[in-house]
């Protein structure tokens, strides 16, 4: 097998991968021009065992046009902070194996949206991160990043990386679309591109939708003040809609491990 070894500067969430790639315009000046996107390729993964999940599926939907879409039950993570963790064999058979096996039965699928109500982490994982003073190997990643890493495997060619530093340590997947300059395929660069559509209420998690939809309607232009967790803060200015952009100062980490 082969394995790299990554240091961890800084924080472990700077290795977090998503989902600002589709916006890689913001760390490099020469990329391709953004790609137009379809509904089609997206998938909406919903727990049917939340109501809270079921509700904001509908709502995008409904206000997106999504025709991929996929319930799963599992634990319901709009109950409690207890549910928000959900175990690596309970997460391979009540989410990963429904969606692998839609994805293999639809192709061109890109992205994949979860609703709140799945589990945001998957505990005793393959992959992710513990304390660097941990005896016990118990990784933690986060749910969509390890499942943004579905299909890499060694066999594929893939590498995986251990990774040490601001006190923890773990493995991941090396994202094989990092410092790309084309627009993401999963046919491409394999995995996929996960988010999530989540806040504090249902109605916060709609009016997320609508935030979207609205800026995707109007043309902003102007100045916009980014401060990374560690370094100077980066200065943005240009267009929105043609995702121009000019930045000066310290980019922060950009995140090319996968699956943590």
């Amino acid at each position: 097998m082969k394995r790299l070894t990554i240091p961890l500067p800084g924080s472990i969430y700077h290795f977090l991968l998503l989902l600002l790639v589709q916006h890689s315009s913001f760390a490099r000046p020469a990329v391709a021009q953004a790609m137009k996107r379809s509904a089609s390729e997206v998938l909406l993964v919903y727990n049917s065992d939340s109501p809270t999940s079921i509700a904001i599926a509908h709502y995008y939907r409904q206000k997106r046009g999504i025709t991929n879409v996929l319930g799963v039950s599992c634990v319901d993570s709009a109950l409690s902070t207890d549910n928000e963790t959900i175990g690596f064999a309970s997460y391979e058979s009540q989410i990963e194996t429904p969606v692998s096996k839609y994805l293999a039965n639809h192709s061109g699928i890109n992205f994949i949206v979860l609703t709140k109500g799945i589990p945001i982490r998957i505990d005793n994982a393959p992959t992710g991160s513990e304390s660097q003073n941990a005896t016990t190997q118990d990784y933690q990643p986060a749910l969509d990043s390890y499942l943004s890493a579905l299909g890499y495997s060694t066999a594929n060619g893939d590498v995986m990386a251990s990774i040490t530093g601001s006190g923890a340590k773990g493995a991941g997947w090396i994202n094989k679309y990092y410092n790309a300059t084309v627009p993401f395929t999963h046919a491409k660069f394999g995995g996929y591109l996960v988010t999530r559509l989540d806040a504090y209420t249902t109605a916060n998690a709609e009016q997320l939708v609508d935030w979207a939809i609205r800026a995707s309607q109007a043309r902003y232009a102007g100045p916009v003040l980014h401060r990374p967790r560690h370094g100077r803060a980066l200065e943005y200015s240009g267009s929105r809609a043609g995702r121009r952009i000019a930045y000066r100062g310290v980019l922060p980490a950009r995140s090319n491990v996968t699956g943590f």
